[in-house]
Parts: structure tokens; sequence; C-alpha cells
């Protein structure tokens, strides 16, 4: 059976690997979603992209229709 001064001990050791894993696992901001199949442009940049260009499908159908 441990005494209480070894428990207290083994408390202070689990508290200051406890803390020295939070300053390590901190990160400075978040950063956005990669794509796996651009590596260069974030998912959310692709998306916006993807509906200018419908967008502008679709004006010039309405353009090349007469409308």
């Amino acid at each position: 059976m441990p005494t209480i001064k070894e428990i207290k001990e083994l408390l202070k050791r689990v508290k200051q690997k406890s803390q020295k894993q939070k300053d390590q696992s901190i990160r400075p901001s978040p950063m956005p979603p990669l794509s796996p199949f651009t590596p260069s442009k974030p998912i959310r940049k692709q998306k916006e992209i993807k509906t200018l260009e419908d967008a502008r499908e679709i004006i010039n159908n309405i353009y090349k229709a007469g409308y």
C-alpha cells in the first residue's frame, strides 16, 4: 500500500507531465482543410471557383439564347 507522501509525489509527476503535453500541442491558428486532389488550394476556395465558373456558364447560355 503506497503512503500518502508517495501518492503526493506521483500526483505531482502526473501534473507536470500533463502540463508539458498541453504546451506542446497548442497550435497558433487552425489551417483550412486541403483538398486531396489539388494540394495547393483549400477546399473552400475550390468551391467558390467552381460556383463562379458555373455562374459564368449559365450567364453565357442566357446571352446565347437571346434573353
